[in-house]
């Protein structure tokens, strides 16, 4: 019952790790992935990235906040290196990575020249510095110029996922420009702007001062943003992300509009809960004698 169809591929389930949650691919081996239909890697840059300085993750009663600052290898080690590990994996593998400008595009023609079924764009990291003009993903017209460049540099054969920023007034002028310029798919949302001060030094936690924030108390602002993009946009796959713990947070992410539904922070905290998401979606599916595709957008009623 758990079983979806996404861009032409048949997945076990519809729930996936999101982009930053694993780093370090080997570690997967350690993990159960029974529950999991997709992976999707670490953002990967044109150059390699230290991350950004200080503290990187401080938690919260409601979740936790995190400046990473897309801290990786860079394209050509994660291709020599990271994807031939990634190719003994028991699931679908989706690569996601970043560019600033069309100029840096042509520097990933050696990862676009492996065959990928599809990758995902991430225009929308809030803990790394984009200049004046702040995130790629709060322009809409920036983010079609860029999208369309990836798109004409892609394989005609693979699908382009856009990972859109939940931080803007209009989230679904972002969606539709997008998908106009050639995104096969959404992954609503990236992590929201937050802000912490450590009381007892009595400074701001983070470096940037500003960090991503992830957890339950976003679920119901992402919730927001997949209602917003959906009820314009009827016929591009979703795959919701944010703030989802348990078996109903995820069945309301479903409900909403999301083809896939990410389990990413709360693995944390408890490395079995996608395992026991997992069971008891499936369990619920049972109950109600529906499959998963007929709970998705199930909140719409039927439009």
């Amino acid at each position: 019952m758990l079983e979806t169809e996404f861009l032409g591929r048949r997945l076990p389930t519809p729930f996936f790790i999101p982009s930053g949650i694993v780093g370090d691919v080997s570690r997967l081996q350690e993990l159960d992935l029974s529950w999991c239909g997709l992976f999707v890697t670490k953002t990967i840059t044109l150059h390699p990235r230290g991350g950004n300085e200080g503290i990187r993750v401080w938690d919260l009663p409601c979740g936790m906040l995190n400046s990473i600052g897309l801290a990786n290898e860079g394209v050509e080690a994660f291709v020599r290196e990271t994807l031939p590990k990634l190719a003994s994996l028991e699931m679908e593998v989706l690569v996601s990575f970043s560019v600033y400008s069309e100029e840096e595009i042509p520097g990933f023609e050696g990862l676009f020249a492996q065959g990928l079924w599809a990758v995902e764009l991430n225009l929308s990291c809030p803990n790394v510095q984009h200049g004046a003009r702040g995130l790629i993903a709060q322009d809409p017209s920036l983010s079609h110029r860029l999208v369309r460049a990836v798109r004409r540099a892609l394989h005609k054969d693979t699908a382009l996922i856009v990972k859109l920023s939940p931080d803007v007034p209009f989230i679904e002028d972002v969606a539709e420009a997008v998908i106009s310029a050639g995104a096969s798919a959404l992954t609503i949302a990236n992590t929201f702007p937050g802000v912490a001060v450590d009381v007892n030094r009595g400074r701001f936690v983070f470096e940037r001062v500003v960090a991503g924030m992830s957890g339950p108390a976003i679920h119901p602002i992402v919730l927001h943003r997949i209602w917003r993009v959906r009820s314009r946009v009827l016929d591009v796959p979703i795959l919701g992300v944010g703030g989802v713990w348990n078996r109903d947070s995820a069945l309301a992410m479903a409900m909403a509009g999301a083809d896939l539904v990410g389990i990413g922070s709360a693995l944390y905290h408890d490395p079995a809960v996608g395992s026991r998401i997992a069971r008891e979606v499936e369990e619920f599916l049972q109950r109600q004698e529906c499959t998963w595709t007929e709970v998705v957008g199930k909140a719409y009623g039927d439009i």
